[in-house]
């Protein structure tokens, strides 16, 4: 996750030259290969370096940039025990992030920490550190949970949201959050959606996710939106007025939805940015063109900004 402070920094280590191209970036370039997706592997360091996380050849290894992603440095990483990719707070410096474990691993979609032995259930990672330095282990809740996603920390009251997915059928958005830090959790566990029925224009059956992979920005009145991932023809809603301790009963939004992740971010006070892959409901299997979109009320309406890329496999993992 890149924060306005580590941008800032980014953009001040920058040569001119170096400035100067990425003015000029207004279409993908291919400038590596990255050792796996960036669901929640890549991070900003507070100087401004980029690392992503992963592995290479059966071995964690992660990729350094720090001239804005133009080029790239891969270093082997030793300490196995040692915190990967997170969230630094903007309240204490802490770095953060969250894996369900089970057994010796576990469904995480990203690099962990050898976790300590026993653990079990959804869990919080701490550190004073940052990415390659030493963990602590917090037991968030015993629900088995996918997908977590990165930490939200708030601007309107002192806490961090991390949403995830609770590990059933279909599955249903759950919301954890803490106001010390990560030392103690609290759990919401939200309402599902209906389940897909293949009648036409359909093509057929789909797969039965139910309302996943949540992402969750807060506007500029404190409240919060959540949007997930569904198998219906569009992605559904959520809100909060509370902090993320309650949430309304999900909505279909006009988005339109192919079984493919969403993420939305805050880029200003004025406007929510989304990125997600545009696809006509009846080839909702094409998870292409890649496309941002911008909302100036809220997240009530949406205008697509940009198409990034249309080039097969351009989703968001």
């Amino acid at each position: 996750m890149m924060g306005v402070k580590s941008l800032e920094a980014m953009q001040e280590r920058l040569s001119c030259e170096e400035a100067r191209r990425l003015q000029a970036v207004y279409a993908p370039q291919v400038v590596g290969v990255p050792p796996s997706n960036a669901w929640m592997d890549m991070c900003a360091m507070p100087d401004g370096e980029i690392r992503h996380y992963g592995r290479r050849d059966g071995k964690r290894v992660y990729l350094s940039s720090c001239d804005g992603g133009f080029t790239w440095k891969e270093y082997g990483v030793d300490d196995l025990h040692a915190m990967c990719s997170g969230l630094q707070s903007p309240y204490s410096g802490r770095w953060i992030l969250s894996y369900f474990v089970e057994g010796e691993g576990g469904f995480q979609g990203a690099e962990m920490p050898v976790p300590p032995e026993g653990a079990h259930g959804w869990q919080a990672v701490l550190s004073d550190e940052g990415p390659g330095g030493a963990v602590r282990w917090v037991k968030i809740t015993d629900k088995e949970v996918r997908c977590p996603r990165y930490p939200l920390a708030l601007r309107s009251r002192k806490r961090i949201l991390i949403a995830a997915q609770l590990h059933e059928r279909p599955m249903r958005p759950i919301v954890a959050r803490t106001d010390d830090e990560g030392e103690t959790w609290q759990v919401s566990c939200l309402e599902g959606v209906p389940m897909h029925e293949p009648t036409w224009p359909h093509e057929g059956p789909r797969w039965q996710n139910g309302s996943c992979e949540p992402t969750i920005v807060e506007r500029a009145d404190g409240s919060l939106l959540m949007l997930t991932r569904t198998s219906l023809d569009f992605h559904y809603q959520y809100e909060s007025f509370d902090g993320g301790k309650t949430w309304t009963q999900p909505v279909p939004t006009t988005i339109l939805n192919n079984e493919s992740k969403i993420d939305v971010i805050s880029w200003d006070k004025d406007t929510i940015l989304m990125a997600y892959n545009d696809t006509p409901v009846a080839d909702w299997h094409e998870r292409s063109p890649l496309t941002l979109a911008y909302s100036k009320d809220e997240g009530k309406t949406w205008k697509n900004l940009i198409e990034l890329a249309a080039a097969p496999g351009a989703y968001l993992l």
